[in-house]
């Protein structure tokens, strides 16, 4: 809901647009991908039964499949970020209010947990200053998977009684929040074949 809040905050003049053209793609493409985890997951609960059209279920799993489509595509968003990330004031916007959420998650049972956010985040910051078009798609896994740490942080904090929220967040962050740095070279070899002594196959070797 708070890619939702910010948009609408960025539009009645009372928030920042540089930040909400940042969440924007990721949200869309993370809450798109995430769906179709969590739906293949449904099916396979329900066993054979999940697979059958009476119960309902494989609409289900298509409605939230055909999102990775409609939304635009996983590398679509992925680049839609990339040229949000190049307008002037776009990345500071981001990182700014990444670290002030963190800042204020002081939450007692999650120091921890905001530590490990807060060293994502700084990687982040690094990565987002040498964002390039090989490494898109991870950056913006990795802007999503931070950021949605940091607002299970923040959620645990406003309201400490719901134990809940502090365990969401802890379970949350034991994922890797900055994925691996893109390697293009690997990708060309996969792309291309690359085998030994063939040189019209490897380009670049």
């Amino acid at each position: 809901m708070e890619p939702h809040r910010l948009v609408g905050a960025a539009e009645a003049g009372q928030g920042d647009p540089l930040l909400a053209r940042i969440i924007t793609p990721v949200a869309k493409m993370a809450c798109a991908r995430q769906a179709l985890s969590i739906c293949s997951d449904l099916v396979e609960t329900f066993g054979g039964a999940g697979y059958l059209e009476d119960t309902g279920i494989p609409v289900i799993f298509r409605d939230a499949h055909v999102q990775v489509i409609w939304e635009g595509t996983s590398s679509v968003m992925a680049h839609d970020l990339l040229r949000a990330l190049g307008k002037a004031g776009a990345r500071e916007a981001f990182h700014d209010d990444l670290d002030q959420r963190l800042a204020q998650a002081d939450q007692p049972g999650l120091v921890d947990t905001v530590a490990e956010v807060t060293k994502a985040a700084a990687r982040l910051r690094q990565l987002t200053a040498e964002a390039d078009e090989a490494a898109a798609r991870p950056l913006a896994w990795s802007l999503a998977s931070t950021y949605q740490a940091a607002l299970l942080c923040e959620a645990a904090r406003q309201d400490p009684g719901d134990r809940r929220l502090a365990a969401a967040a802890r379970l949350f962050a034991r994922q890797p929040l900055v994925m691996a740095d893109a390697e293009p070279e690997c990708l060309d070899l996969l792309a291309y074949g690359g085998r030994t002594g063939d040189p019209a196959r490897s380009p670049g070797w």
